[in-house]
C-alpha cells in the first residue's frame, strides 16, 4: 500500500510518551525516500509519454484516463510520503528540544537514540540555549529551572536518595535520604529534575541547613 512506511514511522512517535524518543528508525526512513523515488521516476515517465504525444495535458488526459489518473496518484503519494516524513523528524527535533527543559539526564540518555544529524541538533541547541542563559552573552540565569515564576526564592526539599556532600553556589549540603533543608529554588530545581530531591511545604518536616 502507498504511504503504509510513511505511516508506521508516524505511528512510532505516536505510541511513544512525550518523555521518550524512539530509536530513530534509518532503515524505514530509507525506504520511504525510495518509495518518493519510486513516484518519482514513474511519474517522470508518464510525463515524458505525455510530451511526445505533442498534446497539451488536458487532451492527453481527456485520451488516457488511465495514464492521467496514475500521474495524479504517484503525485499525491509523494507530497503525502514528504510530509509525513517531515512530521517525523520536526516532531523527533521538538522531543529533543522539550527534553532539555524538562530534564538534564532525560536529555543525555537518549542520545543513542538519535542519528548523527540529530545529536549535532541536540548539541547545537544545547550551545545555543547554555550561550543564552550565561551571564555575559545572555540573561545571566539558568532559564530551564524553573518555567514558571516563583512565588518564593527558597524551597524546601526532602532528599530522595544518598548523595553525600554536595558543593552549590550558596553552601556545601550533606544530602542524606530523608533528611531536609532549605535551599534557593534555582539550584534545588535542578536536583528535583534528577531525582535527588523532592519539594515540600515548609511544615512538612524539621528543616535545616548543611552549610
Amino acid at each position: 500500500m502507498f504511504g503504509k512506511r510513511a505511516v508506521e514511522l508516524i505511528n512510532e512517535i505516536a505510541n511513544c510518551t512525550p518523555e521518550n524518543l524512539p530509536a530513530y528508525n534509518d532503515e524505514l526512513v530509507r525506504l520511504v525516500i525510495e518509495e518518493v523515488n519510486e513516484h518519482y521516476n514513474q511519474m517522470s515517465d508518464l510525463v515524458r509519454s505525455m510530451n511526445r504525444s505533442g498534446q497539451d495535458s488536458a487532451e492527453w488526459g481527456m485520451e488516457h484516463p488511465e495514464e492521467a489518473s496514475a500521474l495524479v496518484v504517484h503525485h499525491a503519494c509523494i507530497l503525502r510520503n514528504k510530509r509525513l516524513l517531515m512530521t517525523y523528524v520536526k516532531e523527533r527535533a521538538e522531543r529533543i528540544k522539550s527534553l532539555k527543559w524538562s530534564s538534564r539526564t532525560a536529555a543525555m540518555s537518549i542520545r543513542p537514540q538519535l542519528s548523527a544529524t540529530e545529536v549535532e541538533f541536540q548539541q547545537a541547541y544545547d550551545r545555543l540555549l547554555t550561550k543564552y542563559c550565561r551571564k555575559g552573552t545572555g540573561v545571566g540565569m539558568d532559564l530551564t529551572l524553573d518555567t514558571t515564576p516563583p512565588s518564593d526564592p527558597e524551597l524546601s526539599v526532602r532528599v530522595r536518595k544518598d548523595c553525600g556532600e554536595v558543593v552549590l553556589p550558596s553552601g556545601t549540603f550533606f544530602l542524606k535520604k530523608n533528611t531536609c533543608h532549605i535551599m534557593p529554588r534555582e539550584e534545588a530545581e535542578g536536583l528535583i529534575r534528577d531525582g535527588y530531591v523532592e519539594a515540600l511545604e515548609h511544615d512538612n518536616c524539621l528543616l535545616r541547613w548543611d552549610t
